[in-house]
């Protein structure tokens, strides 16, 4: 296996349903013993286990978060109370906190659309269609075509104004929905490429007159936070993103065009 598949299904595992996690773990835990033992006396092994050590978290070269941070109160009125959907998330959903935040922003700037990068399991995409005007509608995009999902948001009401879209962003075209998005969350395939095609894409998405992006996992994932470092300090756009406090999240009131 090369080190592009490698990564490529380390990184839609969180999509395995657990009827179908007793066979995949025996085969990873099969396949690791065989990566330890054998990995470091060939290049195709070692090209593994540096794979592996660096979804895991472990790269001593990690970049420092360079955004300057900000108090959620500016960025939203974070004094306000919110109703949260699903209040209760696993281990992959944004925090509590990371939720509130961004309802409370998708309150305060009232966006006629919204496009997500990565569904999951639709937590975050039915609270942001509960805190959105009732006229506003949601573009969600996931790679996965697992019932997991968008199972959060499927029978719900606000179904009928979530669209819900398969596809893997890299190969992603904004095509009939470019300058016509009012807030993007980007919080999909945590790679640098990824990332990167994702803001990209974000840019592109948005209205001429600006919006709001924020990303997920800054200063968690190194291929986030380089990523969103290096456009704050070169795109002309994005140079008032900021970090904010208490959270993984970086948020940038994008200006005009």
């Amino acid at each position: 296996m090369d080190l592009g598949r490698w990564r490529e299904r380390m990184t839609i595992s969180h999509h395995i349903t657990s009827k179908k996690l007793l066979p995949k773990w025996v085969q990873a835990m099969g396949r690791a013993a065989k990566v330890a033992l054998a990995g470091p006396f060939s290049k195709k092994g070692r090209l593994e286990i540096a794979a592996l050590a660096d979804y895991l978290g472990y790269n001593p070269d990690r970049p420092r978060p360079w955004l300057p941070q900000a108090e959620p109160s500016e960025i939203c009125d974070a004094e306000s109370e919110v109703s949260i959907l699903k209040a209760v998330g696993d281990d992959t959903n944004v925090t509590a906190r990371e939720l509130a935040i961004l309802c409370l922003v998708v309150r305060q700037i009232r966006p006629r659309r919204i496009f997500e990068f990565g569904t999951y399991d639709g937590r975050t995409t039915l609270n942001l269609a509960h805190h959105a005007p009732p006229d506003a509608r949601i573009v969600t995009l996931d790679c996965s075509l697992d019932t997991h999902v968008g199972r959060c948001f499927r029978g719900h009401p606000y179904t009928a104004r979530i669209e819900q879209r398969i596809g893997d962003s890299m190969a992603f075209e904004a095509g009939a929905d470019a300058a016509s998005i009012d807030f993007v969350f980007i919080d999909a395939n945590h790679m640098a490429p990824y990332v990167r095609r994702d803001t990209e894409s974000a840019l592109a998405l948005l209205r001429r007159e600006g919006g709001t992006i924020v990303w997920h996992d800054y200063a968690e994932w190194p291929g986030v936070t380089s990523v969103v470092d290096a456009y704050a300090q070169r795109e002309p756009r994005l140079r008032n993103t900021v970090w904010v406090s208490g959270t993984h999240l970086a948020v940038c009131r994008v200006a005009a065009a």
